[in-house]
């Protein structure tokens, strides 16, 4: 279903992409395929493919609602995802500084005593 979302116009096996369609979002299969068919013969759509970098925003959602059902499920799905691993990223790189900072200070500290006891014989 993503390869769809990403460029709509491609080849695909209509059958098995409704069937995908049908078991998360919608009840009718036959009109999944319709769907799919009038939406990659869409010539309008098709034009604006070469101008725009993604045409849901354009797409109708009267004409198009499983469709554009699947593209915001899709959509929001990688979005929440980006931002996960990115908040993680972030979590990382913020604990592997502290742990470093906390290194240095273990090392300074194990120094200056080492320092002492060879200052002192």
């Amino acid at each position: 279903m993503s390869q769809f979302i990403v460029s709509p116009f491609m080849e695909i096996d209509i059958q098995q992409f409704a069937t995908s369609v049908t078991q998360n979002v919608s009840d009718d299969i036959a009109a999944t395929e319709m769907e799919v068919i009038a939406f990659q013969n869409d010539l309008a759509l098709k034009s604006l493919v070469s101008n725009t970098r993604s045409i849901w925003p354009s797409v109708s959602k009267d004409g198009y609602s499983v469709l554009c059902r699947i593209a915001l499920k899709v959509k929001a799905l990688f979005s929440s995802t980006y931002l996960c691993q990115s908040s993680f990223s972030n979590m990382k790189l913020i604990k592997t500084n502290t742990v470093i900072d906390l290194q240095m200070n273990i090392w300074i500290i194990v120094f200056e005593w080492r320092y002492q006891i060879i200052l002192q014989t």
